[in-house]
């Protein structure tokens, strides 16, 4: 199902069967969701930290430059 079918599907009227099957499928998609972003947040954060090294160097070669002036 879609998400806005989702939406609007009252899931109190499915069967004890297609119920756990559900919230599993549901589970599977949160994890996988889980784990893309924490891959992704460790890639930001590494290119984070490889920025701001090279916006410190940039800033130190700015005030050299300013003082040579």
């Amino acid at each position: 199902m879609s998400p806005p079918t989702l939406m609007i599907t009252d899931i109190s009227t499915w069967n004890l069967v297609q119920y756990p099957a559900y919230l599993q499928k549901q589970y599977q998609n949160l994890k996988k969701q889980q784990t893309e972003y924490n891959k992704k947040k460790a890639e930001y954060d590494i290119q984070k930290k490889e920025n701001d090294k090279q916006m410190k160097k940039y800033e130190q070669n700015l005030k050299d430059y300013n003082e040579k002036k």
